[in-house]
């Protein structure tokens, strides 16, 4: 339980940086959108909690690294 909250929290923060990065949300088609979305990067991240694996989402044509690394 203690390691799913920060998986959670740190899953909800990925979320909302993409859709800002890409101007839509996942799976959401728009004239604004001038980056697509190109699967996931697995990644371990050690906390306090213990060792949780996250999914970083790709970019096509730029990169993306979460602010919280």
């Amino acid at each position: 339980m203690l390691r799913e909250i920060p998986a959670y929290a740190a899953e909800r923060i990925m979320k909302a940086e993409v859709e800002l990065r890409t101007c839509a949300a996942k799976g959401e088609r728009t004239t604004l959108r001038d980056v697509q979305r190109n699967g996931y990067r697995e990644r371990d991240r050690d906390t306090r909690a213990g060792r949780i694996k996250l999914e970083i989402p790709k970019l096509r044509k730029c990169s993306y690294l979460p602010s919280f690394f």
